[in-house]
């Protein structure tokens, strides 16, 4: 048997079967101006960003001088954890929400969460937090809400 010795496939050897498809430039720049609206429109600005991280440090800051204050034992807090797209640095436009985890000492009850949730609008409506009442009976509601 007789071996047959094939030539490797070259590119440079068959560039006549292979043309070039066209001028990539003007589609990449085509495709990279769409993209580049679209990031536009749903990346969130730099005041709707600072407004939902203002806040959610605010309501956090809270909830973690509950538990260094002694309160945590009562309310049998452990730690609170942010989470989601706002810690990561991915939200969209529009979405002006923020996710913790907060962490018990033990499985929370509805009473529980409830109770937290009251002391933490109580503080966030206290004349020293600077925060309108609207938003901490958002959070209230929002915390009972995810136990449900």
């Amino acid at each position: 048997m007789d071996e047959v010795v094939r030539p490797i496939f070259d590119w440079t050897d068959v560039s006549e079967y292979f043309p070039p498809v066209g001028n990539k430039d003007d589609k990449d720049s085509a495709l990279r101006q769409i993209i580049n609206k679209r990031l536009e429109e749903v990346t969130p600005s730099a005041a709707e960003q600072a407004l939902v991280q203002g806040f959610f440090t605010k309501v956090t800051t809270v909830i973690e001088n509950l538990i260094v204050a002694g309160e945590g034992e009562e309310l049998m807090l452990d730690e609170v954890l942010p989470v989601g797209s706002q810690k990561k640095g991915v939200a969209l436009a529009g979405c002006k929400t923020a996710d913790a985890v907060i962490i018990f000492k033990k499985p929370p009850t509805d009473v529980m969460v409830t109770n937290l949730g009251v002391r933490v609008a109580d503080i966030l409506n206290s004349p020293e937090a600077n925060v309108g009442a609207g938003s901490s009976q958002a959070v209230v509601h929002k915390m009972i809400d995810r136990m449900s």
